[in-house]
């Protein structure tokens, strides 16, 4: 089917429904894309009016659109990584294994393209193939550090942290400022007990942050704690804000105790972490037997330890993922293909 071109007045409107889809007003959004004359025709249009279903939570509605929008282009690998997040949010396992076994990476030369199909792949923790596709965006564009990133981050789920720790120093040779790599850095020093590396890597986030991003301390707090440099540690833990609800504050506060040996606090902080359990990487802590008391501080030293243990290599194999996920959450937000050119 011959692609119709986008008419300057429907390109403006889809810029707006664009840029009101990152601020999450579906509102505004699905105003602009519902003025554009015979704005059904094209797949773009269906796209962002499936992202709106999405943010809405509308999960039938979502599914609808983007089956419209793949009709209209079917060979456009991005609408299947699109259809693939939509299905596997709404559970519908079985339409999105078909979609995965319909992804064709020689269908497309775009390595934006190629990068958020590697991440519908990822969600589905195909990791493998989603090195390949990221490798072929690679080729298309060497220069281009969020693949890469992301490249280094599925290198490391399919345990090559040699090959994954030379993306991410390539990707910093390219952009010094890679906030992503520098925290997959950290992330993977931390793993090799490499502390003082660790450390550096996140204070030089933290520097091109600015200071301000609250979240990103805890990795330098982490590293702290693990490198026994509890004085920065419990300074920058009281300096963090606005995460009050945050389990991995509360984890962090029950290691700093712990190795304080300030038990009765470390057990409370623990508590709290075990009662706002709301992420995967809390799922070990909820499963611990936790009594009411203990006998002994050293009972509840063998405790611990093994809580650090089971749960820091937990914290470690679900960081590369949580990493890679947090670069999809502005999802359909490069659906822009069309109105760029």
């Amino acid at each position: 089917m011959a692609k119709t071109a986008l008419p300057k007045e429907a390109r403006l409107k889809f810029k707006a429904a664009r840029d009101f889809i990152k601020e999450r007003d579906v509102v505004s959004a699905r105003a602009e894309l519902l003025g554009i004359e015979l704005g059904s025709s094209f797949s773009l249009f269906h796209r962002m009016l499936a992202a709106c279903a999405y943010i809405s939570k509308d999960y039938e509605l979502a599914c609808s659109h983007i089956e419209q929008a793949m009709a209209l282009d079917p060979d456009k690998q991005v609408l299947i990584a699109d259809a693939i997040r939509i299905y596997k949010t709404k559970g519908d396992e079985v339409r999105t294994s078909q979609l995965f076994e319909s992804f064709n990476l020689d269908k497309t030369d775009s390595a934006a393209e190629l990068l958020r199909v590697a991440l519908a792949m990822k969600s589905l923790l195909r990791y493998s193939e989603a090195a390949v596709a990221l490798e072929k965006g690679l080729r298309l564009s060497p220069e281009n550090t969020r693949v890469r990133d992301q490249y280094g981050i599925m290198l490391a789920m399919t345990d090559k942290p040699r090959d994954a720790l030379q993306q991410w120093k390539f990707s910093l040779k390219f952009n010094p400022e890679d906030n992503l790599a520098l925290v997959c850095l950290g992330r993977l020093y931390l793993h090799q007990n490499e502390f003082l590396k660790a450390i550096e890597s996140f204070k030089e986030v933290l520097a091109n942050e600015g200071g301000s991003a609250e979240g990103k301390k805890l990795n330098l707090i982490d590293a702290y704690i693990r490198a026994s440099s509890m004085t920065e540690a419990r300074a920058m833990l009281a300096s963090v804000e606005g995460m009050e609800d945050n389990p991995r504050l509360h984890y962090l506060w029950g290691m700093l105790h712990y190795r304080s040996n300030d038990f009765a606090l470390s057990f409370a902080s623990f508590s709290r972490c075990i009662s706002l359990g709301k992420e995967r990487n809390h799922e070990v802590l909820s499963k611990i037997q936790w009594p009411d008391d203990f006998a002994s501080d050293e009972e509840f030293s063998r405790l611990i330890d093994n809580v650090h243990l089971t749960l820091g290599s937990v914290f470690d194999a679900f960081s590369m993922l949580e990493l890679s996920e947090s670069t999809s959450d502005a999802q359909f937000n490069d659906a822009t293909e069309l109105i760029n050119n």
